[in-house]
C-alpha cells in the first residue's frame, strides 16, 4: 500500500502479480509506516479490488491475514468488511470491525465455519495490528501482537471465485442463522487507513 497519492492501482509486492484497482480510495496518506490508504466514508464506494486467482484461494493451505488500522469511527448498521474473499454462506474468509469496536476472524471452509471475535475500543484514532490466520491448528486472532481470541476449530479447504475486497462499501443484506444483517465495510472512512503489514 505504498502507491503515490493519486494512484488508482493496488501493485501486489508479493510478486505474485495479484495487482488489483483502488475506487474512491486515497493513496499516499501518512501510515503507520510509510504510506496507507484512506477510504472515503460510509456515503461514497470506497474500496480496493483484486481480481480473483489460484493463488487467492488457499484450498487447505494456511491463511495468514495482516493489516494495520486506524480509525475513530464505528459503523452505526452493520459491520465494516476490512478483507474479504466470498461470501457467507459459500466458502470464505474474511476480518471485519465490529460495532463494537472488536474485531471478527471469520473463515468459512470445507469443513467448519469458524468465527473468532476479540478487542475492544480500537476506533481511538491509533494504529492497530490485526491478524487472522487459520490452519490446521485452528484459527487464531492477534490484535498488537496479542492473541485476542482462537478456537481449535479447523476450517478445512477453501475456494471461490470472488474478488478480494479491501474496505467494500455497498451495502449487502443477507440471512445468516435466519436474522437479517446488513454488511457494510469500514467505518467512517475518511479516518479509517488500512495498510498491508511490512
Amino acid at each position: 500500500m505504498n502507491e503515490p497519492a493519486g494512484s488508482t492501482v493496488m501493485v501486489d509486492s508479493s510478486g505474485n502479480g495479484n495487482n488489483g484497482s483502488l475506487h474512491n480510495v486515497t493513496a499516499g496518506a501518512a501510515g503507520h509506516s510509510g504510506t496507507a490508504y484512506k477510504f472515503g466514508g460510509p456515503k461514497v464506494k470506497s474500496y480496493g479490488e483484486v481480481p480473483d486467482s489460484p493463488s487467492l484461494n488457499p484450498g487447505a493451505a494456511a491463511i495468514n491475514i495482516a493489516l494495520r488500522l486506524n480509525t475513530q469511527s464505528l459503523s452505526t448498521s452493520g459491520d465494516y468488511d476490512l478483507v474479504r474473499k466470498g461470501a457467507y454462506p459459500g466458502q470464505e474468509y474474511k476480518v471485519e470491525l465490529l460495532q463494537s469496536g472488536g474485531i471478527n476472524c471469520e473463515v468459512l471452509g470445507t469443513s467448519a465455519h469458524v468465527i473468532v471475535h476479540g478487542g475492544s475500543g480500537l476506533n481511538n484514532g491509533k494504529w492497530h495490528q490485526i491478524q487472522c490466520v487459520s490452519n490446521s491448528a485452528g484459527v487464531q486472532l492477534l490484535i498488537d501482537g496479542a492473541v485476542a481470541g482462537s478456537s481449535a476449530k479447523v476450517a478445512g479447504s477453501i475456494s471461490n471465485t470472488s474478488p478480494v475486497e479491501i474496505g467494500r462499501t455497498r451495502e449487502v443484506t443477507g440471512t445468516r442463522a435466519g436474522s437479517t444483517r446488513s454488511r457494510s465495510p469500514l467505518a467512517d472512512s475518511q479516518r479509517l487507513h488500512v495498510e498491508a503489514m511490512p
